[in-house]
């Protein structure tokens, strides 16, 4: 795990036209010349009351052969109030279904508990990714809210998603706001 550079953002702009992620992410893929849309897709914060604010990617390599596989993404961070969103992608579909995702996961979660010092991370999911789901579930997230026909998907279809939570103790997550 380390710090997204330019050269990562490149490559991940590249993986973006995978039909698999179009669908899971919910973006557009993105062009050669839309690096800034492809920056402003990571600082966006989708869980409701939560805002904008500073943004931690980080790029996740293979175990084997050190290959750029994907990306963790902190985001809306609030130092105040200890809490932030989560972004995750296997960017390369070689090395999905591997357990880098949950690796990625692990990894970022214990940056975002022990090194931050956040109480909360929020995610969200289109209700339909049953694998994210089963995934975040074993990480320790709850479920705390559905959003009904939140998000319109690049196809034009309007989609639900979960709002997740997890935290480095048991106690129930509450919605922000």
């Amino acid at each position: 795990m380390t710090p997204v550079n330019d050269e990562h953002i490149q490559r991940f702009m590249d993986y973006s036209h995978d039909p698999l992620l179009v669908e899971m992410m919910g973006w557009k893929p993105f062009a050669p010349h839309e690096r800034q849309r492809f920056i402003d897709q990571l600082e966006a914060v989708s869980v409701p009351g939560l805002k904008r604010g500073k943004t931690v990617t980080f790029s996740h390599f293979s175990r084997d052969t050190d290959e750029l596989i994907g990306f963790t993404s902190l985001k809306g961070i609030d130092t105040t109030a200890t809490h932030a969103e989560l972004a995750i992608a296997i960017m390369n579909k070689a090395c999905r279904g591997q357990g880098y995702g949950s690796e990625a996961l692990e990894s970022t979660l214990s940056y975002a508990f022990q090194e931050m010092g956040l109480a909360r991370v929020y995610l969200t999911v289109f209700t339909y990714n049953r694998g994210a789901i089963h995934l975040y579930e074993r990480s320790g997230f709850r479920t705390l809210e559905l959003l009904e026909r939140s998000w319109e998907l690049s196809n034009g279809a309007v989609v639900d998603m979960l709002v997740m939570a997890a935290e480095p103790t048991t106690t129930a997550a509450q919605p922000p706001g």
